[in-house]
Parts: structure tokens; sequence; C-alpha cells
């Protein structure tokens, strides 16, 4: 009876009436047999499954419904198999449910929508209704599939209808379907995920909405080989309108553009869900010639952006000039939600990242976690078209720091997304290349904003480069939370960074050579001079950031050349120091990069040699020229102590300014001279040591072309500091009030001299240095036991020099010439008694004094009381007179000219009581006489 009611033509409202005065429970047939509901999916909230980080697992996204959809599979293959299905507490026969047109399905499910949004205050009755509700639409979905797409078009019955008018009369019913509901921008607002009682009550509501939105876009995707695809485009098309319009609203309750930029476009997961949806059918369906999903979206957003610009016949809108994107169908409807914000271009900035998300998920909503390098492989769609028609707003007179940082934010995430694009960056450099003087700090920032982040020196500015670049390649599209803080100016060096970084092979090298031409065409002397220390500090780091990342050598080349154009020996500091930090950096980047530093360093010759020049004629402003110097020594240190430096010839540093800078600079500017020759000699020494490492570890065959080549850089490097630092200190110390200072560089030159004595020539030898101090009367006492004190401790020095009698005797004598001369004076005492200590470890002094048999003393005078002592011992107890004669000659060695040091005490510049404890012994005197 009940099929005969169903399968009449009656008045709409009379059937209604008819049906729900039946008993739900009505028996049915013996011989029927009800389709199962049971198990079905929902969309579903909770606060455990973040917005950006997967679907839930058991919604419909979760469940495979969308991954079916895509493939045309059975939606719900396990369930509706039954003879008969209920539907809103009515039984239907399941093949024919929708299929004789009538429209009692339809009017039962709004009915028990009604009910559904009458009763939502209260909970007692939703249940049911929710679960009635949401199985018509599984079933109408799942009818779809079976009873319409999968059937044989072919065959006539004159029983059925034609699947095509069955089709197209329910999708007539969608409309008021959906128009029944609230509105989908309302039921967005409602939604508060995870909320319990009628909060959850709340959520039910809206997900039942969602759903149904899911389901009539579902339905009209698969109904698309029959009806046609402008049904499910205009549905398409208000669904996004609806989602963005709520989106605006709620952007624009955010008072910042900071605030606005961390805004999540996704409320919960089953909005997500929605979005993936939209996403994967109408991209699915650009395939057949029909708008791709970011055509559509970047319609309705050019409504937003140019509210009186017609797309409909503008030909930059054509997509064939993108090669991201294939020519497509036009979706163009006129749509009935208003979308309005207070800052349509930041709006639509905020959208398209969050968008393109959407492309790094999988069929099943799992947010994909493959490596960057895969990412970079296979970049996503995208619309470049319409953010080259954003850019000119973007950059547009009157936009403030906190407005570029936050859209270039949103375009350095689509960087790291899409496939790489020059346009974006050749227009943001318009903008920067005429604002390179402007600090780009926010008003009212806090003290940090106004420190320098490249810091003060050559790799403190490589490494904040180097971070730059890290956080562009290591970015994912999806966090915006680590370029919040950059100023837009360093965001730009960041896209441009990801744009370079990206491009691979062939297109890398046709991207660089576009933008190079676009870049250095508008840099030159003119433009150079105009800018502000502020302005050649952004410049240097766009410089560095290029070298990093693309043609180092042309960048370089480029950068110097420029540089040296704006005399870098000019002592103006604030900009001069800029310039030569600068390049110092970028030699730093040619290590990194392991390229050789050759051509740049012979363009830095010549400006190095004048500002030698400069500095050893006495420039009027000699304290800012010193700074000037003072950084070439830090930055040639620097470059020279990098790990492979020395490799690709940064050696070539070493020049004849060196000798010229020594030569004019004061005692007072010695000190960092001398620490700079601490540091050269210790890293051409390291450097030696590594080499022979490789030798030992290397096999022979490898050795004879690496090993030599670079032993010989190194032998070049080795012999250029000899001559043009060495030496000319040796000249210094000389001086006579020499710097107290130099004995410690001359005791390093020496261990340099004996380690590294195979590269130098053979007139160039570490005696010179420990004759010249270490045993010559001529030079001070100071600086004689202070050289000592340096050398004893150095192992490789005393096996070379001091490893016989004579010269231990020689460094005996110059220790009592010191106790002699300095024994009093307490500045002096001091390293009498170290050089006193150090000269009981070497092995012919010590086992002099062992052989006495007596407690060593500490003191300088009770010890060479004891070493006289020692030696009279000895000459006593000889058995011939060639052995008293070479004791005799011993003890001449330690005492030498006795009178020459004993002279200024009778002249009244040494104290009695120091004379007479010095010359109080016997021998002596005796020695005297």
């Amino acid at each position: 009876a009940k099929f005969k009611v169903h399968s009449c033509s009656m008045d709409s409202g009379y059937l209604l009436d008819s049906i729900f005065e039946r008993e739900v429970d009505e028996v049915l047939p013996a011989d029927s047999q009800e389709s199962s509901a049971e198990g079905l999916p929902s969309f579903s909230c909770s606060e455990v499954f973040q917005c950006l980080q997967s679907c839930h697992p058991e919604g419909l996204v979760g469940r495979g419904l969308l991954r079916r959809l895509l493939q045309g599979d059975d939606p719900f293959p396990t369930n509706f198999h039954g003879n008969t299905i209920r539907l809103c507490g009515h039984v239907f026969v399941t093949s024919t449910v929708f299929s004789a047109g009538s429209p009692t399905p339809f009017l039962l499910l709004r009915q028990g929508i009604n009910q559904l949004l009458e009763d939502g205050s209260g909970t007692e009755n939703l249940q049911p209704l929710f679960r009635q509700c949401t199985e018509f639409l599984h079933f109408m979905e799942c009818f779809v599939h079976r009873y319409i797409i999968s059937v044989d078009r072919t065959c006539t019955d004159k029983f059925q209808p034609p699947v095509d008018r069955v089709a197209m009369k329910m999708a007539d019913h969608f409309p008021p379907l959906l128009s029944q509901l609230d509105p989908l921008e309302k039921t967005l607002s409602g939604l508060s995920p995870g909320g319990r009682g009628h909060l959850a009550t709340t959520n039910q509501i809206s997900h039942f909405v969602l759903h149904s939105h899911w389901t009539v876009l579902s339905v009209l995707y698969r109904l698309v080989p029959v009806i046609g695809a402008s049904s499910f485009l205009k549905q398409a098309h208000s669904t996004i309108e609806a989602l963005f319009s709520y989106a605006a609203t709620k952007h624009s309750k955010c008072s910042s553009p900071k605030e606005r930029v961390s805004l999540q476009l996704v409320v919960c997961p089953c909005v997500l869900e929605l979005w993936l949806l939209l996403k994967c059918t109408l991209d699915h369906l650009a395939s057949n010639n029909t708008t791709s999903f970011w055509i559509l979206v970047s319609q309705i957003l050019e409504k937003v952006v140019f509210p009186s610009h017609d797309t409909s016949h503008d030909p930059s809108r054509d997509p064939s000039l993108d090669p991201s994107l294939d020519p497509r169908e036009s979706a163009e409807v006129e749509g009935s939600v208003a979308i309005s914000s207070p800052d349509p271009v930041g709006f639509a900035w905020w959208v398209l990242p969050q968008l393109a998300l959407l492309y790094w998920y999988s069929k099943e909503g799992q947010l994909n976690r493959s490596s960057r390098d895969d990412r970079s492989a296979h970049s996503l769609p995208g619309n470049w078209v319409f953010v080259q028609e954003l850019l000119p707003l973007t950059f547009q007179q009157g936009s403030s720091e906190s407005q570029l940082r936050c859209r270039l934010c949103c375009l350095l995430l689509l960087s790291q997304s899409w496939a790489p694009a020059i346009g974006p960056v050749a227009k943001a450099w318009d903008y920067f290349q005429k604002h390179m003087n402007d600090s780009f700090r926010l008003p009212g920032g806090s003290v940090q904003d106004y420190i320098t982040s490249e810091g003060s020196t050559p790799r403190q500015w490589l490494q904040y480069v180097q971070t730059l670049c890290a956080h562009a390649s290591r970015g994912d599209g999806c966090d915006i939370t680590p370029h919040q803080e950059r100023s837009s100016f360093e965001l730009f060096l960041c896209i441009l960074a990801t744009v370079l970084g990206r491009g691979r092979g062939q297109e890398g090298q046709q991207m660089w050579r576009q933008l190079k031409g676009r870049f250095f065409s508008k840099i030159h002397r003119r433009w150079l001079m105009d800018l502000t220390s502020s302005g050649l500090r952004h410049l240097t780091t766009l410089f560095l950031t290029l070298a990093s990342v693309a043609d180092a050598t042309e960048v370089g080349i480029k950068m110097v050349g420029n540089f040296v154009n704006l005399d870098l020996g000019n002592p103006q500091m604030s900009r001069t120091g800029v310039l030569w930090r600068g390049v110092f950096a970028l030699l730093l980047v040619f290590e990194e990069r392991k390229l050789s530093m050759a051509e740049l360093i012979d363009k830095l010759q010549p400006v190095l040699s004048q500002t030698a020049k400069v500095w050893k004629q006495g420039a009027s402003d000699q304290r800012s020229l010193w700074e000037i110097v003072s950084m070439v020594l830090d930055g040639v240190q620097e470059v020279l102590e990098s790990p492979q430096g020395i490799d690709l010839g940064a050696t070539d540093l070493i020049g004849g300014y060196l000798r010229e800078l020594l030569e004019g600079s004061e005692a007072q500017q010695l000190g960092r001279i001398f620490q700079f020759s601490d540091a050269v000699s210790s890293a051409l020494t390291a450097h030696f040591h590594t080499l022979r490492r490789e030798e030992g570890l290397e096999e022979q065959e490898a050795v004879t072309h690496s090993y030599v080549q670079g032993k010989e850089r190194l032998k070049a490097g080795c012999r250029a500091f000899w001559l043009h630092c060495c030496l000319p200190l040796l000249s210094r110390a000389r001086d006579p009030i020499p710097n107290p200072q130099i004995s410690g560089s001359m005791a390093t030159i020496t261990a340099f001299a004996c380690e590294c004595k195979e590269l130098l020539s053979e007139n160039s030898s570490a005696s010179t240095f420990f004759e010249e101090f270490g045993t010559n009367d001529a030079a001070s006492p100071s600086l004689a036991s202070s050289y000592l004190c340096h050398v004893i401790t150095n192992d490789v020095i005393r096996q070379q020099l001091l490893c016989t009698e004579h010269a231990q005797l020689q460094v005996a004598h110059t220790w009592f010439r010191c106790v002699v001369l300095m024994h009093n004076p307490p500045a002096c005492a001091t390293h009498v008694q170290e050089l006193t200590r150090l000269l009981l470890q070497l092995p012919f002094i010590s086992s002099l004094i062992t052989a006495s048999q007596t407690t060593v003393s500490t003191g300088a005078l009770p010890v060479l009381q004891q070493l006289l002592q020692a030696i009279n011992s000895r000459f006593s107890s000889s058995p011939d007179v060639c052995e008293s004669g070479l004791w005799r000659e011993r003890l001449a060695s330690l005492l030498g000219d006795l009178p020459k040091y004993i002279e200024p005490a009778l002249s009244g510049n040494t104290s009695g009581e120091s004379l007479k404890s010095v010359v109080g012994s016997d021998i002596l005197l005796a020695h005297i006489i």
C-alpha cells in the first residue's frame, strides 16, 4: 500500500498530509529487505584535530568519500543494498526513490530540516532527526552513482524515465533545499570546535549545514557527465563566495595587519574538508576544459579587490599568461553573497597562501610531511597572474611598513609552494630600489628594531644572510610565524632567495639571466652616491644574498667593481666601513661555496695599497682612517682563518700594504697589528698541519695533485707573510723603545718558521728571530726575557732551537744578563722569575744543578749562585786540563762580557745591594779579575 502511495501523482500537500498520518513503524511485506545505513561517516569536530594538521579520521574525507568521489567509485559500497530504504521515517523502493520524479523525498527531507531548525534550542529530538537527515544525504549521493551514472544509457526501458531527466529533476530540488538552511557564512560563525552543551548542539546543526553543501556539490559533480558542469560550477562559486564572506568578516575584526595575517582561514576540520572537496573536484574537472580551483578563486577575489573591474573581457585574465594554468571555461556567475573588507588587498593576500596549503593534503585529509627537497621538485598549482595584479596595489604610495610586512609574508609563503616566478621579485625590486635608504622599521618599535641585524663583523653579516636564506629554504608554505618579525626588505630578500634557490638546471639559469639584467641595470654610480650608510647596508645584503643563491662570481665582480668606484679608501667611516665589511663578507660567501677568490682579491689589491699609503703619509682624519685600517685587518684575518679560505686564494690578501701599515703605525696602534700577525701565522700553521694529515690519510696517487697544489698555494702565502709582515715586524722590534707586546709576536713568528720551515725560502729561518731576541746582547733585557718566556714553552722551538748544549747556555747567558740588569725593578722581576723557572726545565741546566745534589731554589739569585757553584764543582773535579778548560769555556759562555753588565752599577744605575748579591761569589770575582 505504501509503494502505491509513493507511486501516485498527487498534490504534494495532500501527499505530505497522508504520509505523516501513517505510522513510521508500518509493517513491510514479508519479502522486503530494508537497506542498512549503519556506520556512515559524518562531519565531526574535536579540539584534538587542529585545522591545519589533518581532517578528522571519522569525517567524510577521513573515511574516503573524497577519494571515491574523484575516482568515480561507489561512495558507500557496503550500505544501501536492500530492496527498500527508510528515509526520514518512511520506506521507499531503493532503486526508484528519485526515478519517478516525485518531490516527495525532498519534501520529507525539508520537513525534517524544519523540525531540526525549530528544535535546535533543545536536545530531546535532535539525534534521531540528525541521523535521518544525514542518512538521506548519504543515500542521495549513493543513488546517483548506482542508478544514474552506472546505468546503461543506451538501453531504453519504457517503464524507466531517461536518466538525464531524473538527474535534471534532482538538481532542481537543490536550490530550495539549501535556501531553507541558514546561510553558510552564518553557519560558520556558530562553529565552536570541541564545544559542549548548547555549543555542541549548535555545532551539530552547523555540521549538518556543511554536510548538505558537501552532498549537493558531490551529487552535482557526479552528475557532470549527464547534465554538464554549469550547475556544479555555479554551486561551487556560491559556496566559495559564502566561505569568503565569513572569512572577510573575521578578517576585518582584527585591529592590526599583523593580527590579520596570523588568523586561520579554516575554522575547524569540517570546513577544511569542504575546501578540500572544492579544490579537488574543480581541479579534477579542469582536465575537461572547465574552470580550475585557482581561476574560480581569483575571479571571486577580483570582485573584492577590484569591485568596479569586469573580468569577463579582461585580456590580462587569460590563463595562458601563467604557465601553471591551462585555458579553462569561465565560471563567472552572478554571486548573491556580498564580500566586503576594509583592507581588500590584505584580505586577498591573507587568503591565497592558506588556500595554497590545500594542495599539501592527500585525498584522505592528511597533511603531506615530505621533505623540502621533495616539495621543491614538485611545485603546487598556483595563479601568479592574479598575484601580479595584486602587486601594484601592494606597493602603492601610502602602504605602511606593517602592511608591507604582512603582504610580503604571504608572498613568501606562495613562493615556497608555487612554481618559481620572477615577476613578483622584479616588481618588488622596482619598489625597494627606490626606497633603499629607508629604515624599514615600524613606528614606535622596540630598541631591537634600531640595532643593525647584520652584526659588526663580516662573519656575522654572512651568518645573518645565511639565516635569511635558511628561513626561505626551510619554509614549507604553511607557517607564517618565523617571518613575522622580519622587515619588509628582509622578507623581499627571503623571497628572492626562495625563487632563485628553487630554480633548477636550465630553468634556474634562465631565471637568473632575466633577473640580473633587471637588478644590475639600476645599480650605477650616480644611484650609489645617493645611498646613505643604511642604504649601502641594504644593498650589500642584497648582493650577499644573490651571491649565496645565484652566480656568486658574477655577483661578486659586480659588487666589488661598484664598491671600488665608490673609493673604498675614503675615510668616511659611516659609508666606507659598510663597504669593507661587505667585501670581506662576500669573500666568506666564496669560501662557503668553495669558489676561487683570486679575481676579487686582484680587484681589491690596488685599493688596499692606496689605503695603506694614505695611512703611512698621515691623513688629516687619522682616527677615522685607523678605524678603516682596523676593519681591513679584521676582514683579512677572518677570511684567512676560514676553513677553506687559504685553499681558495685568500693568501693573496697578504700583500705589500701590510709593510706600509706597520711602518706608519704608532706604538698604540701596533698592538692590533701584532694580534693580526699572531692570528695569520696560526692560521697558516694550522692549514699546513691539515695538509700533512691529508697526506698521511690519502693514497699516494690522490696526494700527487691535491696535496701538491694546496702546498704550493700555502707556500706562496707563507713566503708573502714572511716578506710583508714578519720582516717588517723585526724592524719595528729594533726600535729604541720597542712595543712591550712585540715579544709575543716575535715568539709566534719563530714558532711559525720552525713548523713551516719547508715552505719558507732558505734565508727565512727561525734562527734569525731567535738570535735577534734570544741571544743578542743588543736586545733590551725586558724584550729578551719576555721573548724567551714565550719561546721556551713551545715544544717545536725547543726541539729545533734548544736541543743543543750551546743553545741552552746561550739562553742561560741571556738569563744571567737579565738577572744582573733587571733584578730589582718590580715590573721586570716577574719576567725574570718566570724565565728562571723555565730555565730549570732545559735539559743541560737541569742536569747540572741536579748533579750538585742541592735543593733547587726558586729565586733568580739563589738559582744563579747554585748554578755557579755547580760549574765550580764540576771544574774542580775535572780529571784533566782539557775538561777543566771545557768547563771554563762553559762558565765564560754563561757570564759573557761581565764588566759591561756591571758598568751601569758603577755609574749609579743599579743598587749596591743588587750588585753585591750578584758579584758576591768568589767564582764571579775570580772571573772578573
